[in-house]
C-alpha cells in the first residue's frame, strides 16, 4: 500500500504524507500479534504472524519516513523506512536476512522491483485446480471455479511475465515437489539466493521439530473433494496455462483449447 501511495501517487504531496500516516496508524494498532485467518499448516513456525517490532517502533519510523520525503526522492525514503523496520525484525530474531510471504505482491513486482532492484523472487507455483479448492474456503478467496480460474491464471500469469523479464531474479519452484523432496528444493532455493544449500537439512529439522510436517498427498487431495464438473469448467477457462505448466488435465486437452503465451497473459493479467 504504501509503495503505491507514494511511487503512484494521486493527490496532492500533503494528502499523500496523510494517507501514508493513516495507513500506518492502521496496520500498527493490533501489533505484534495481527489479526489473520490461516490455517496451522499456514502459519510461521513463531506463528501466523511473525512480527517482532512493536507499535512505537513503526510509528517512529513512520515520522522518519514523512520527515525523509522532503529531501529525498520517494522510492529512496520508502526503501530505507523497509530497511528500518526489517533490520530490526531482523535483529530481534537475530537473522542476517528476512523475506516476506505475501501472495498478493506478485500483481506489484515491478513496483517492488522499483524500491528492491535486486530483490529476488521465490514463484512457488501450483496446480491451478488445488489452488483454488483451497481459496474458495478462505474469506478472501475467489467465489466459483469460474472466478479461481481467473484469479489463478492472473496471478501465475503475472508471476511468469515478471520471470520473463527478470530471469536472474526469479527462483521458481513447484509446491508438489517441495512436498515430495523438501530438501532438495529447499537446496535449490538457498543457493539461488547466495546460501548454503548444505545448511537444508538443518532448516528443515528445525521447522518439523515444532510439527511442521510435508505431505505430499495433500498435493492431489482437491481431487477428492471437488465436483467434476467443477473441474471441467475450470480446465475450460484455465486448461491452457495448466498445459503450458505441465499440470495434465482430468479429461485431456479439450478440442480447440487456447494455447497459453505470453500474449494471452498480457490479455489476462
Amino acid at each position: 500500500m504504501l509503495a503505491r501511495l507514494l511511487l503512484r501517487p494521486s493527490g496532492s504531496a500533503a494528502l499523500v504524507r496523510q494517507r501514508v500516516g493513516q495507513a500506518m496508524d492502521h496496520w500498527t494498532r493490533p501489533l505484534p500479534h495481527r489479526p489473520h485467518t490461516k490455517r496451522s499448516h499456514e502459519t510461521y513456525r513463531h506463528g501466523p504472524h511473525h512480527v517482532l517490532f512493536d507499535r512505537p517502533f513503526a510509528l517512529a519510523c513512520t515520522e522518519q519516513l514523512l520527515a525523509d520525503l522532503d529531501h529525498a526522492p520517494p522510492a529512496v525514503a520508502l526503501r530505507q523506512f523497509l530497511d528500518r523496520l526489517f533490520q530490526r525484525h531482523a535483529d530481534l530474531d537475530r537473522k542476517p536476512r528476512w523475506i516476506n510471504k505475501t501472495p498478493a505482491y506478485v500483481q506489484h513486482l515491478d513496483l517492488l522491483r522499483e524500491l528492491y532492484p535486486d530483490l529476488r523472487f521465490v514463484h512457488c507455483l501450483r496446480d491451478g485446480r488445488a489452488a483454488t479448492a483451497s481459496a474458495m474456503t478462505r474469506p478472501w478467496g475467489p467465489r466459483s471455479w469460474a472466478q479461481g480460474a481467473d484469479w489463478w491464471r492472473q496471478n501465475v500469469a503475472a508471476g511468469l511475465r515478471f520471470a520473463a523479464r527478470h530471469p536472474d531474479q526469479v527462483i521458481t519452484l513447484r509446491y508438489e515437489h517441495l512436498l515430495a523432496e523438501p530438501h532438495a528444493q529447499l537446496a535449490r532455493v538457498l543457493a539461488a539466493l547466495g546460501e548454503d544449500p548444505a545448511t537444508a537439512p538443518a532448516v528443515l529439522h528445525a521447522y518439523q521439530r515444532d510439527g511442521f510436517r510435508f505431505d505430499p498427498v495433500r498435493a492431489g487431495a482437491w481431487r477428492h473433494r471437488t465436483d467434476p464438473d467443477d473441474v471441467v469448467g475450470f480446465e475450460a477457462r484455465a486448461g491452457d496455462l495448466l498445459d503450458h505448466l505441465g499440470y495434465p488435465r482430468t479429461g485431456g486437452a479439450g478440442d480447440g483449447a487456447e494455447v497459453w503465451s505470453g500474449e494471452t497473459a498480457a490479455r489476462t493479467g
